[in-house]
């Protein structure tokens, strides 16, 4: 009798994919480092590029006061050039009629060939004391000025009084060389001028009276009132008594020679602005942070013209200029 054979053991073995528990800690253990290391990667990254950018906008700022203080020197450079070249031109017409006798006819050549052989003035004049020029003369102010055609006009001054007007008694009583305040002559063509008064004296050293130098003030407006200050900054100028003589174009709301840049200051929302204006008129250099009537930051270059003129230059660029390059910056290392 045969036996049956019996039934052959099933064998269920795991799964390979499965691991076993040491197996998955081991996996979990690695996981958990390389995220580790990923995430301290990416935080250091991210730290890094802070700092970065920090530092950045910081180099920015340096840089930035750097340039602004150099153009403003570089522009208060242009204007005192301007101005000394109509200096010179006054001294020499004062020595010229100090040195010399002349008749009439003589003086009034001299002046006129002062005039028309530099174009860096308006006009000139040399006024005298009464009866200085001639015995027969209780004044003369022979005065030459460029016309629109740059045509030379001819007026006798002694018909205006010119023994009251600030190019005259301001030297006259201050025996020395002086700049006047800019006004307006409608009898000079209607424009802004200033101008430089030199006194001249006789053999016995005594005052006899004043050569004098007019500059066409747009001509110093012109070396400021169009510099590039970054993409919407502008540049003004101001007299000691805070008065706007000349705005760049993204100023013009403001009226020179007529706002007074105090007004502008004292508005509430013109945050650290009066600071600057009065260390402005108080002949200061600076650089300093301050919020425009809008409301807008701006950075804030000023320093004296000097010449004893009390002019003060300002370079004004606009925070948010700095705020982009950091954005942008941002974006490059993020």
């Amino acid at each position: 009798q045969t036996r049956p054979h019996p039934p052959e053991p099933i064998h269920q073995a795991l799964p390979p994919e499965i691991p076993t528990p040491a197996q998955a800690q081991r996996t979990s253990i690695g996981l958990n480092l390389t995220l580790i290391s990923v995430g301290s990667l990416l935080f250091a990254f991210i730290i890094f590029a802070l700092i970065s950018i920090r530092i950045g906008q910081g180099a920015l700022i340096t840089r930035l006061e750097e340039n602004l203080r150099t153009d403003t020197l570089e522009t208060n450079e242009r204007i005192r050039n301007k101005l000394l070249e109509a200096r010179t031109i006054a001294s020499g017409l004062a020595t010229a009629v100090e040195t010399g006798t002349y008749n009439v006819e003589e003086l009034q050549k001299i002046i006129q060939n002062t005039v028309s052989r530099n174009e860096r003035i308006y006009g000139a004049t040399a006024g005298y004391e009464p009866y200085q020029f001639n015995t027969a003369f209780n004044y003369w102010s022979p005065y030459y000025n460029r016309t629109l055609d740059n045509t030379l006009q001819y007026t006798p001054l002694g018909d205006f009084d010119y023994f009251n007007q600030e190019w005259y008694f301001l030297p006259k009583r201050l025996l020395a060389p002086t700049l006047s305040p800019p006004y307006r002559n409608a009898s000079r063509g209607n424009i802004w001028i200033t101008t430089w008064s030199i006194p001249f004296y006789n053999n016995e050293g005594d005052f006899r009276g004043v050569a004098a130098a007019d500059i066409d003030f747009s001509k110093i407006q012109e070396t400021f009132v169009n510099i590039q200050v970054g993409k919407t900054g502008y540049a003004f100028l101001l007299d000691s008594s805070g008065t706007i003589l000349g705005i760049g174009q993204k100023g013009k709301r403001y009226t020179p020679m007529v706002d007074s840049m105090f007004a502008v200051a004292n508005n509430p929302t013109a945050t650290n602005w009066l600071t600057v204006i009065t260390n402005m008129t108080d002949g200061q250099t600076g650089f300093m942070e301050a919020t425009d009537v809008d409301g807008n930051p701006m950075y804030i270059s000023y320093a004296p013209v000097g010449l004893d003129t009390g002019w003060s230059l300002a370079l004004v660029y606009p925070l948010e200029e700095v705020i982009q390059q950091t954005r942008d910056l941002q974006t490059a290392l993020m």
